[in-house]
């Protein structure tokens, strides 16, 4: 008997990697979405980081357009019911009047009592302000709601207003 070659065995198809293909060609069995889920995240990231750049903007454009504005400095006590608010008050236009919302806190943050602040025309710019705010307790620190140059009628001091509304 004449002894014969062995026969080659047929090439086995390839094994895939665990995780996609092992020839990294793009369109491969395991990563058909690879590459559009990846545009569409960077889209979105993009999206979302130019959406926070125009609230930023917003923000900053909308506190630089404020006529007056009004920090909080101290607070001292006058009596068991009365505590002095020192707030300081910077304007744009000095020739309007303006107000301003002042409010004392206690040591758990409830508020304890509340004033509005007539501001009037002319003076400085930088203010420094005293508030003598009635209370209901001991105060532990005041707060400022806002300010406006829009003064409610009862606050303006150029009528008198002798009858009931």
């Amino acid at each position: 008997m004449s002894r014969r070659p062995p026969k080659p065995t047929p090439p086995q198809p390839r094994q895939r990697a665990r995780y996609g293909s092992s020839t990294g060609s793009p369109n491969a069995e395991g990563s058909a979405g690879k590459g559009v889920s990846g545009k569409v995240i960077a889209i979105f990231a993009v999206a979302m980081v130019l959406l926070v750049v125009v609230m930023a903007g917003q923000a900053f454009i909308r506190a630089q357009s404020r006529p007056v504005t009004a920090e909080f400095i101290t607070q001292e006590r006058v009596d068991d019911s009365t505590a002095r608010l020192w707030i300081e008050v910077d304007r744009k236009d000095t020739t309007v009047d303006a107000y301003c919302v002042v409010f004392a806190v206690d040591y758990e943050h409830a508020e304890v009592g509340r004033r509005e602040v007539f501001i009037p025309a002319g003076g400085e710019k930088l203010q420094s302000v005293a508030v003598d705010l009635p209370t209901r307790a001991p105060v532990s620190s005041g707060r400022i709601y806002g300010c406006s140059q829009d003064v409610p009628f009862y606050m303006d001091t150029a009528n008198s207003y002798l009858g009931a509304r």
